[in-house]
């Protein structure tokens, strides 16, 4: 029986190699199958490979170019993906609408948003759409102001409108830190400046560094007079620690409002990059 099932399986592999030696597994249409399942299943580096083989076998391929350009965004290599769109189309005006999109989301994905402004009237033609469009620009120039001016006359019912402004609202209700408030806060009370830009540990150890050095510079002054070594180290600290505290205040403020553009303009980004 073992005996029979070797045989089996010599003869179904020998039936196998004669079906794939009458086959081209590097032809058009195999490449192509590999490209699009490569792309499908997520390995958009090796279907850039693939999808370059299908190109050159068969150049006129629209389908497999758009999905080429594609890979080389979704792969993370923006600049490859616009030379390899100029050395398809060049610079002139018979590039596709579907590639000048590709164009408009790689010139994003590289931070060009000025670039990408440029291509919004070849992309679209819907006004619902085209609106959608210029509120996700103007996040991304980080513009919350005229975004919110412009979203007034906009509809954000729903759809891509809707998703934008919901970037917007939510970072319009974070608010903004001044940074001369945070400093005058650290400047009347140490500390006071970061809890006001929400950094409470921070503001812990600002107070108690100040206030510690300066207690112990009080002391020293009071038990030895104005010529005590011991006082001066400690008011020396205390002073350098109190001007640090109203320095790190500022940079507390600017930081929060940093980081929550960043993190609004990132959202946006990736809502181009996958929502459109």
């Amino acid at each position: 029986m073992i005996r029979l099932n070797k045989i089996q399986l010599l003869l179904l592999l020998f039936l196998v190699s004669i079906r794939l030696a009458g086959q081209d597994l590097y032809d058009y249409q195999n490449s192509k199958k590999f490209a699009n399942y490569l792309y499908k299943s997520g390995q958009y580096s090796l279907a850039i490979d693939e999808f370059e083989r299908v190109i050159f076998l068969h150049p006129e391929d629209f389908e497999s170019k758009i999905s080429l350009i594609k890979s080389y965004r979704l792969s993370g290599e923006f600049s490859s993906g616009l030379r390899r769109l100029k050395s398809l189309y060049g610079d002139g005006n018979t590039m596709p609408t579907a590639f000048i999109k590709e164009k408009f989301h790689l010139y994003i994905m590289l931070d060009s948003i000025s670039r990408a402004k440029a291509l919004l009237p070849d992309i679209v033609d819907n006004s619902l759409e085209k609106e959608a469009y210029q509120l996700g620009l103007i996040l991304l120039e980080r513009e919350w102001k005229e975004a919110a001016t412009f979203s007034k006359s906009v509809q954000v019912e729903d759809g891509l409108n809707k998703k934008f402004y919901s970037i917007l609202t939510n970072r319009l209700e974070q608010g903004r830190k001044s940074p001369f408030v945070a400093a005058a806060l650290s400047t009347v009370v140490p500390g006071l400046g970061k809890v006001y830009t929400k950094r409470y540990a921070d503001a812990m150890m600002a107070f108690l560094f100040v206030g510690g050095n300066a207690w112990q510079a009080y002391r020293g002054f009071s038990q030895y007079g104005v010529k005590s070594v011991y006082g001066w180290i400690f008011g020396g600290l205390a002073t350098s620690f109190y001007i640090g505290n109203i320095y790190g205040a500022v940079k507390s403020a600017k930081r929060f409002n940093k980081e929550r553009d960043d993190d609004a303009y990132q959202k946006a980004k990736y809502l181009f990059d996958t929502g459109i």
